[in-house]
């Protein structure tokens, strides 16, 4: 009996006992370690002085000196001298320029080219009775820089042969409407429906005869719909959809003037039930 509790007593002693903990060791670095990689361990590296000034290596400082350096009182250690700078490369030897051409000798007469015709760059004077043939000389240097310079009118050229009286044009005549081969269709039938075509329809227009494809008002609506060149209206048997021109808007207004013009002033006669209209 007492030799358990003595157990159990160590046994809850031993829980709050502190567990030892190594110290971190503090052996120096005495030299180069091989690493897992194979490498040497280069984090303290000895002084050394390579024929490569890039490759050697300075020695440290020492403490005091560290402690100088830190309070400024004394500069770095000086650094390594720099690379030798590369040699510049030899000048090119010198060649010198090709020599010109000899010049082509002077033109002494008409040369053949290949085509067969006579070289003609530098014609000789001469004076043809077609005035149209005739060549006149060069100005000398002298009178070239009196005509650049404006103190010299050049050389009068050859006088051109009278030119025959040209006969006189005759008067363009006035383009014609072709008529209609279809009686059953107006003059314009095909053509494009514009406002010079409603007009001419317009000033022909007798509003006290029989309507017909021929005689109607193309500015009569009937059921809110204008006639086609015929004076047939969408839903009649002959209707066909006219040939409408492109229009602005500065073109809709010149129209727009006309059509009040025209319901200003009608033609005597005109209105709603007369033989010439639609509407009855």
């Amino acid at each position: 009996m007492k030799l358990a509790l003595a157990a159990t007593l160590l046994a809850g002693a031993s829980a709050f006992t502190p567990m030892y903990k190594a110290p971190a060791s503090t052996a120096l670095f005495n030299g180069p370690e091989i690493g897992a990689g194979g490498m040497a361990d280069t984090r303290n590296p000895n002084a050394m002085k390579h024929e490569d000034p890039r490759k050697s290596i300075s020695e440290a400082p020492s403490f005091e000196e560290y402690l100088k350096m830190r309070s400024g009182g004394g500069g770095a250690p000086a650094p390594a001298p720099a690379a030798p700078a590369p040699a510049a490369p030899a000048p090119a030897a010198y060649s010198p320029p090709p020599a010109a051409p000899a010049p082509a000798p002077a033109h002494s007469g008409p040369v053949i080219g290949a085509g067969g015709m006579a070289d003609t760059r530098d014609p000789a004077a001469m004076k043809h009775e077609d005035p149209r043939k005739s060549i006149s000389e060069a100005p000398s240097f002298e009178e070239y820089l009196k005509m650049r310079d404006g103190g010299g009118a050049a050389p009068a050229a050859a006088a051109p042969a009278p030119a025959a009286p040209a006969a006189a044009a005759p008067a363009p005549a006035a383009p014609a409407v072709p008529e209609s081969s279809n009686p059953n269709y107006g003059k314009y039938d095909e053509m494009e429906w514009n406002m010079d075509a409603k007009m001419d329809v317009y000033n022909s227009w007798d509003p006290n005869s029989p309507r017909s494809p021929n005689n109607f008002n193309p500015f009569e609506t009937w059921d809110g719909n204008s006639p086609d060149c015929s004076g047939f209206y969408p839903g009649e048997g002959r209707y066909k959809d006219p040939k409408r021109p492109d229009v602005n808007f500065a073109q809709m207004q010149e129209e727009r003037k006309i059509l009040e013009d025209i319901a200003a002033n009608p033609k005597p006669g005109a209105g709603k039930g007369c033989p010439g209209c639609r509407n009855k």
